[in-house]
C-alpha cells in the first residue's frame, strides 16, 4: 500500500468544493475544486464531481449503477448528501464560520434516501407515497427530527430502527443494510459520538479519518487518483 498515494487521495477528498454555472466543467484552482452540476440546483454534495465520487466509492455496493438519468435521480432512495453540515453543527456548539470553510468536501459526502437529507428534516413520508401504510414509521421519524445532515444522529437512528428504515426505503436498505458502516467507510469513525459539546477538531478529525479509510481501498484509491489527475489538466 502506497503511503504517498493514500496521503494524496486524502488531501483530494478534503479539498473544498464550489459549484459553478459552467456546463460539464470540473477543475482545480488553488486549493479548491470547482464543479458543474448536471443535477438540478447548485449543491456541492450533488455536483458532478460528487456524483463521480459516489460511483467510485460505492461501485461494489451499487454494482456499477449510476445515480443520475440526465439531470434527474434514477431513484430517490439514492441521493448525495452532506454528513455533517452547517444545519447540524450548531447542535454541537461548533463555530459555523469555521465549519463553513471545510465541510463541503468529498470526504463529508455520502448517499442517503432523499427524504432523509434533501427533502425533509423529519423523514416525513415514504418514498413510494404509501403514507397511510407506513403511518407508524412516519410518527417514528418525526420524533427523530434531528437526523437531517447529522451523521451521528442518523447512525443512531439506523441502529435503533432497522426495521423502519427497511420498510421506508427497501431499495436503499437492500444495498446498505448489511454492513452499513463498512460500506459507507464509517466503521470506527462515527461511533458513539452523539453527545453535545463536540469540538471542531474532533468532528473534523472524523472527516479526515473517513478520507483515509476511503483512500486505503486499492480500487477506490486508483480511481480517485485518476479522477484527480483528469481535473488537474
Amino acid at each position: 500500500m502506497r503511503v504517498d498515494e493514500i496521503e494524496e487521495v486524502k488531501k483530494f477528498l478534503l479539498m473544498p468544493i464550489e459549484c459553478t454555472t459552467e456546463n460539464s466543467m470540473v477543475f482545480v484552482h488553488g486549493d479548491k475544486i470547482y464543479s458543474s452540476q448536471q443535477y438540478r440546483g447548485m449543491d456541492p454534495d450533488m455536483s458532478d464531481i460528487a456524483i463521480r465520487f459516489y460511483e467510485i466509492i460505492y461501485m461494489e455496493a451499487l454494482k456499477g449503477k449510476i445515480l443520475l438519468d440526465g439531470s434527474q435521480l434514477k431513484s430517490k432512495q439514492f441521493c448525495g448528501d452532506t454528513m455533517i453540515s452547517m444545519f447540524s453543527v450548531k447542535r454541537y456548539g461548533i463555530d459555523k464560520d469555521k465549519w463553513n470553510n471545510v465541510h463541503r468536501c468529498l470526504a463529508n459526502f455520502w448517499i442517503l434516501p432523499m427524504p432523509v437529507g434533501h427533502t425533509s428534516p423529519r423523514m416525513s413520508y415514504s418514498i413510494n407515497g404509501e403514507v397511510k401504510k407506513y403511518a407508524e414509521l412516519i410518527a417514528l421519524s418525526k420524533s427523530n427530527s434531528t437526523i437531517r445532515d447529522d451523521m451521528y444522529s442518523f447512525v443512531e437512528f439506523v441502529k435503533n430502527n432497522q426495521c423502519a428504515i427497511a420498510k421506508m426505503y427497501p431499495d436503499y436498505w437492500n444495498v446498505f443494510g448489511d454492513g452499513f458502516e463498512e460500506k459507507h467507510y464509517i466503521s470506527e469513525v462515527y461511533k458513539d459520538s452523539t453527545d453535545k459539546g463536540i469540538k471542531f477538531d474532533e468532528v473534523y478529525s472524523k472527516i479526515e479519518l473517513r478520507a483515509e479509510k476511503i483512500a486505503q481501498n486499492d480500487y477506490v484509491r486508483k480511481e480517485l487518483l485518476s479522477l484527480k489527475e483528469s481535473i488537474m489538466k
